[in-house]
């Protein structure tokens, strides 16, 4: 749980002000996707892209 709470710290001390800063204040809507998405972690289901081919 601890990890948990740590995690959570760190999206609200650093990503929701970066976010705020470069874009317009955020909804708690949008803020709500953006901890989703930062606990779910995307990329670890991505793999890296190599150009293969012409065109």
């Amino acid at each position: 749980m601890h990890g948990l709470i740590s995690l959570w710290n760190t999206i609200q001390l650093t990503l929701f002000p970066w976010l705020e800063e470069e874009l317009e204040p955020l909804t708690e809507k949008q803020k709500h996707f953006v901890s989703v998405i930062e606990l779910i972690k995307p990329e670890r289901f991505l793999q890296q892209f190599c150009w293969i081919g012409n065109g």
